[in-house]
């Protein structure tokens, strides 16, 4: 196996940095870069506790180790100083070590505080697990039977989780307690983003402007090549577009609210922050601070949306003693957006189908032709008590 990087929890012993290692404070959480070729761009100090970052080529890799026997305020704290590192960087991030924390989001039965306040944690960052299969990371055998669990879990950005593929558990002797771990890391770049496509309002498509462009403008393909007779064309195209229909608008997703504004994007992110400060520390010493000022936050954040809205109210009231037709007008009588046509309503035949599928037309009765004289048969009596018993 080519293996460039080695993340290590616990390692028996911790070379120097001169030799391409990179360990934590208490030296149970290391990185080991076995491939001297590549280039170390930057490291994290090594006076944290838990872990120990270094950015390789364009990654940043995290190491990470934390220790079962330690209560859950210190495991919270240990979270807390990881997620400030975590977010100072940029680009490609993966995070790997033994947390020692189960939770079903990476395969394992079972869910404890731990597993919970660190997916909270990965979620609030935005990270993914690459943990797949039910192959446990972590195996011991006692008088009672056997113990299996995902300790070991590995975690990266989403937006670069195509990068990290083949995560695998191996089946190599280990001389541990844990599994090897190995996955590759991608340094091809990430899917294109393609600008937006063109696109025209159809809506105000004018035939006779199109006619115009087509009587004057005319097309020769006369290229033996097919790529160029393909560019020809795709510009003829694009320019009998543009002369009978402007270019239409792309928006790029959903339109915020009509009272957001930056001010409460901060202030949500703030309190967001706090949230998840209030739901870790359950167990802390300091969880009636946190919950003040989660409240604070919370305060703030819905005052400053209501006084947005009052204020984006009070503008939509001016705008009706300036132009009484404008946007409130629209708002009102409900004219802001036109109705869109029916996809292919003036295809032949296409409203006589909609017709008679919403208004079906009953079968023929084909009825006896009237005579002029008709003799009905008396009722007896016989049939009148037949019929009442």
């Amino acid at each position: 196996m080519n293996i460039d990087v080695i993340i290590m929890s616990e390692p028996y012993r911790c070379g120097i940095e001169a030799d391409g290692w990179f360990s934590d404070a208490g030296g149970k959480a290391a990185i080991f870069l076995s491939n001297p070729r590549l280039q170390v761009r930057a490291a994290g100090p090594k006076d944290n506790v838990g872990f120990r970052w270094v950015k390789v080529e364009d990654v940043t890799v995290y190491t990470c180790y934390w220790s079962p026997n330690t209560v859950f305020t210190l495991f919270v704290d240990f979270l807390d100083r990881l997620e400030g590192s975590i977010r100072q960087q940029a680009g490609t991030v993966i995070i790997a070590g033994d947390f020692n924390a189960k939770a079903p989001v990476w395969g394992d039965h079972n869910e404890e505080p731990k597993g919970r306040a660190l997916v909270d944690m990965t979620a609030s960052l935005g990270f993914t697990t690459c943990n797949i299969g039910d192959k446990p990371t972590f195996t011991r055998v006692y008088a009672g039977g056997i113990s299996r669990s995902h300790i070991d879990i590995t975690f990266v950005n989403d937006s670069s989780s195509y990068q990290v593929q083949d995560w695998r558990v191996l089946d190599l002797y280990s001389a541990s307690l844990h599994k090897y771990i190995a996955f590759n890391i991608t340094g091809a770049a990430g899917p294109e983003r393609r600008p937006p496509e063109e696109r025209w309002s159809w809506r105000r498509y004018d035939d006779s402007k199109l006619r115009d462009f087509m009587n004057l403008a005319s097309i020769d393909i006369t290229c033996d090549e097919a790529i160029p007779a393909t560019e020809m064309l795709d510009l003829y195209l694009k320019q009998a577009c543009d002369s009978c229909m402007p270019k239409g608008r792309y928006t790029g997703g959903k339109k915020p609210a009509f009272w957001w504004s930056q001010e409460i994007e901060k202030l949500r992110e703030e309190c967001n922050r706090t949230r998840r400060r209030v739901k870790r520390g359950r167990l802390q010493p300091d969880q009636d601070q946190r919950r003040e000022e989660f409240g604070r936050a919370r305060k703030e954040l819905k005052v400053a949306i209501r006084v947005s809205k009052r204020n984006s109210w009070n503008d939509l009231l001016k705008q009706v003693e300036v132009d009484p037709w404008g946007l409130p007008y629209k708002l009102v009588t409900k004219k802001l957006v036109g109705r869109r046509p029916i996809p292919g309503l003036s295809t032949p035949g296409r409203v006589e189908s909609i017709v008679d599928a919403l208004f079906p037309r009953e079968a023929t009765i084909a009825w006896p032709p009237r005579m002029e004289t008709h003799d009905f048969p008396a009722v007896t009596r016989t049939e009148i008590v037949v019929n009442l018993t």
